[in-house]
């Protein structure tokens, strides 16, 4: 959180185009898309969480690492400036190719993994939660962890700590801010990566999926049958033939019983193209403030404006189970994208307001956007649980769901920066992309309810 909404006033400062700017969040979607599943897959594969936890956090360590020493060394190397300039005309503002591709690379490399590293968290906690019939609550538990470590980044990213350069640790450096938060990045990774390795179980899946469930219900139908076949004989002896029809009767409704299981239980590929298609759209939205929020508003206050989203997500976490419980997850996952994709497109009236106003608004927006951080984040999940309910693809389900970023990104580094370019500031980002969440929203939802697609069953909080 830290890191990314400091690196596009980084980029822009050194020179960079708005248009290559946003290509710098090109790297993971283009790679995360393949990547994920195939994650997620091997997770369940091998049922075990924790390698991938420490593999992940490693090469994002070493992305962070790459991404600090960018300008460093490229200029120890003499590579700094492009060929052919004098020395009186270089612009020590203005970084060379090299330093740009390499700034790129690593951060990259670490926005792969930090996105990733959702897939076996999240999967690591469901394995300890869902045998104990407290899914509902994990997920939210992991999305109050997410919200704190987002509000606890932007804290120190507007903090006097980060803006000195860690009490000078960076002062002669021309980015001091930038290297100070990523190495604030680097040090609650590495914390959070140990604690992983000595303090948590890794027990893996340890739930047998039976489609009907009703391994008790088949050894009792067995036992109906067989009395079928004691009553037809015993009839011979004076056997009512009333009692062979209770019998016959009571294997039937458990037969209809298992028959009603199994649909329940029935993957639906329509709804999760749907889920994937509004969760794509929400994650333009938040994409695009984590990207771009910064640029628009400054580096400081546009921290505080999302550190303020981050306290807001992390107060209706709190609220979130009972709420699925009254509501149902899906339709408060519905109706919270909708309300964020309006809040996206207010932003348009921003510059129509006072000073204050202009000022006051874009706050109010930034903040009121965490009620739907913390949902996006958690009842897409608990759809896409329903959905597929396979206990043993565990991994793989948060992984197609968790895919829907990469894509979100893929189009926000593709037409944000352009689209700021176009019509000359980055809030009509948010502006466009609020419009587009609103009408795709809209019809999914409209279009699922009727065909009763996601479930309305409610979260048990």
């Amino acid at each position: 959180a830290a890191g990314e909404a400091v690196l596009v006033p980084y980029l822009s400062k050194h020179g960079v185009r708005q248009w290559v700017v946003s290509t710098i969040y090109l790297a993971n979607p283009t790679l995360g898309l393949c990547i994920q599943p195939r994650l997620g897959a091997w997770s369940d594969r091998i049922n075990s969480r924790v390698p991938f936890v420490i593999a992940l956090s490693l090469i994002a360590l070493m992305g962070i690492a790459a991404l600090m020493s960018a300008i460093p060394l490229t200029r120890a190397l003499g590579l700094s400036y492009a060929r052919g300039e004098d020395d009186d005309e270089r612009d020590a503002s203005i970084i060379s190719p090299m330093a740009i591709a390499m700034a790129f690379l690593g951060f990259g490399a670490a926005d792969i993994c930090f996105d990733c590293l959702l897939i076996p968290g999240r999967a690591l906690l469901d394995d300890v939660a869902v045998p104990a019939g407290g899914s509902g609550q994990a997920n939210a538990f992991f999305t109050g962890f997410q919200m704190c470590g987002r509000l606890s980044a932007l804290l120190v990213g507007s903090s006097s700590w980060t803006t000195s350069g860690l009490w000078g640790l960076f002062k002669d450096y021309t980015d001091a801010h930038l290297n100070a938060c990523f190495t604030v990045c680097a040090l609650f990774l590495m914390t959070s990566m140990l604690s992983v390795v000595f303090l948590v179980d890794d027990r893996g899946s340890t739930f047998t999926f039976n489609p009907s469930d009703s391994e008790s219900e088949t050894a009792e139908m067995n036992d109906v049958r067989s009395d079928e076949s004691q009553t037809l004989q015993s009839t011979l002896l004076g056997q009512t033939i009333s009692n062979y029809h209770s019998n016959l009767s009571r294997a039937d409704s458990i037969t209809s019983g298992q028959n009603k299981a199994s649909e329940n239980w029935t993957y639906k590929p329509d709804a999760c193209s749907l889920l994937y298609a509004v969760q794509s759209v929400g994650w333009l939205g938040v994409c695009a403030q984590s990207f771009f929020w910064t640029s628009w508003r400054g580096e400081v206050v546009g921290c505080i404006d999302l550190a303020l989203q981050a306290a807001i997500g992390m107060a209706t976490v709190v609220f979130l189970p009972r709420a699925n419980a009254s509501c149902g997850a899906a339709f408060v996952w519905c109706s919270s994208e909708l309300f964020f994709h309006l809040l996206m497109i207010s932003v348009v009236l921003v510059p129509l307001g006072d000073e204050y106003t202009r000022s006051v608004t874009p706050r109010i927006i930034g903040a009121l956007s965490g009620i739907n951080y913390a949902v996006h984040a958690t009842n897409a999940l608990l759809v896409a649980a329903d959905i597929v309910p396979d206990q043993t693809k565990r991994a793989r389900t948060i992984a197609m769901v968790n895919n829907a970023l990469p894509t979100g990104q893929l189009i926000t580094a593709l037409s944000g920066g352009a689209i700021a370019q176009y019509f000359g500031g980055f809030e009509y980002v948010f502006v466009c992309y609020g419009i587009i969440g609103a009408l795709i929203t809209s019809v999914v939802w409209a279009y699922s309810s009727r065909h009763n697609l996601f479930s309305t069953n409610n979260e048990v909080p």
